[in-house]
């Protein structure tokens, strides 16, 4: 178990090399035409005494020997694995992708990406979870979010056990300010680890690293985390615990919640507001929570108002307050005045796709099929993640509103239009 929890070098040196390791010196790299002969003996014993001394984090002596056998064996994949798992050591020695030395980062990622092009299918590289992880952390290191997400992929294809990739896929993605996929990565995390007896070591580490202290900002990881303590504790059902948790991530009113990817994630980046109106807002946010709409229409109005002297709300929290007030009139039948600020909540961010699928709503409501078939689209447009696209479809074929729609050659257009985009869902229940 413990090999399949080689992280950081400061928390978790269980068994092998480092997953989180950084390492500095010049990555050497393959050239076409060498004049020495290939020495595969000679390389074979640098790269013995190099995993010495990077197991001694004689990293220095480490990156020599390796660098030698490169020189020896250009062809040697497994000389470039180590020379950038060298390389990683020292670059991440002060432990997070953020306070890497981007140097020792480039010549890690340099020498990896050398390693995988003499192997792209892994037949010589002695550990290729670690290549495709030690890639991931560069390319998060140096900015490249997508290129970590895909490498993190193939990491956790690499070795399908082990919780760790998925528990760093969700630390990116929330990076990433998508927090519905950071939730399903952490999840299914929490499901391997559970499966090879290593969830009370996953959680700590959760809990303890700076690496994942934004994990548990958003509330559904902490949630994911909680139920499973109490599964560990023997206070709840195992079966029991993953209804609680599926139904929570995929509630409805996920649509509507201040803790969506969409609105959550533009919180974390708005301007903070003064004293005063942050009040409001934690009143009118708890009372909207509690479906107390029309009080949560006075105190959002109430927020904006304040904020025309203020100015001191981004044009996120502008657009989040007033799709709330949409949905808040909505719920109270003013489809009218529901339509007015959704719409002005589109003008603000006119890229959530929530806002167009409460708008859909509204429009159906008061019976205008054809812009609420409009704004349907636009939602099924601006829903970029797979989760995003596929709960706006379960809900546009479910909701009651929305019925008079579905009888309209333009529904089972958008139907036929999106639905083969959305990737199947990786099962909760999957062992």
């Amino acid at each position: 178990m413990s090999s399949l929890f080689r992280t950081l070098p400061s928390l978790l040196a269980l068994v092998g090399a480092l997953l989180l390791s950084g390492t500095d010196a010049w990555a050497a790299k393959p050239k076409a035409h060498r004049r020495a002969p290939v020495q595969r003996g000679r390389a074979e014993a640098l790269i013995a005494e190099g995993k010495s001394s990077l197991q001694r984090k004689a990293l220095s002596a480490a990156i020599a020997a390796f660098q030698g056998a490169a020189e020896a064996d250009p062809g040697s994949a497994e000389a470039f694995l180590q020379l950038g798992n060298s390389y990683y050591e020292r670059g991440f020695s002060r432990g997070t992708p953020d306070r890497a030395d981007t140097k020792d980062v480039q010549r890690a990622l340099d020498a990896y990406q050398n390693a995988l092009a003499l192997d792209p299918e892994h037949k010589a590289v002695s550990e290729p979870f670690l290549l495709h992880h030690g890639m991931a952390q560069c390319y998060q290191a140096l900015g490249r979010y997508d290129q970590a997400a895909e490498s993190l992929r193939l990491a956790s294809l690499a070795a399908k056990h082990n919780p760790m990739p998925l528990l760093y896929t969700a630390e990116l993605r929330y990076k990433m300010r998508d927090l519905k996929q950071s939730s399903e990565s952490l999840l299914e995390s929490v499901h391997r680890a559970r499966r090879i007896k290593a969830y009370r070591s996953l959680a700590k580490l959760v809990r303890t690293h700076p690496q994942f202290a934004g994990l548990l900002q958003v509330p559904q990881n902490k949630m994911i985390l909680e139920t499973y303590d109490a599964v560990e504790e023997g206070k709840v059902r195992e079966d029991h615990a993953k209804e609680v948790v599926e139904e929570r991530l995929s509630m409805r009113d996920a649509l509507n919640s201040m803790n969506t990817s969409e609105s959550r994630s533009r919180l974390l980046v708005a301007p903070t507001p003064d004293p005063r109106m942050q009040e409001w807002l934690e009143e009118a946010d708890g009372d909207f929570k509690y479906q107390k709409f029309r009080r949560a229409a006075v105190e959002y109005q109430q927020v904006l108002k304040l904020d025309a002297t203020r100015g001191s709300l981004g044009a996120a929290e502008r657009g989040r307050i007033l799709q709330h007030i949409g949905v808040c009139y909505r719920k109270l039948g003013l489809t009218a005045e529901a339509i007015q600020y959704l719409e002005k909540s589109a003008q603000e961010m006119p890229d959530v796709y929530s806002t167009y699928y409460q708008l859909a709503l509204a429009h159906s409501t008061a019976g205008q099929f054809t812009s609420a078939l409009h704004a349907l689209e636009l939602s099924l447009q601006h829903a970029r993640s797979n989760s995003d696209l596929r709960m706006t479809l379960l809900l546009a074929k479910t909701d009651t509103e929305l019925e008079p729609l579905r009888d309209l050659p333009g529904y089972q257009r958008l139907l036929v239009q999106y639905s083969p985009r959305v990737q199947p869902a990786r099962s909760a229940h999957r062992r």
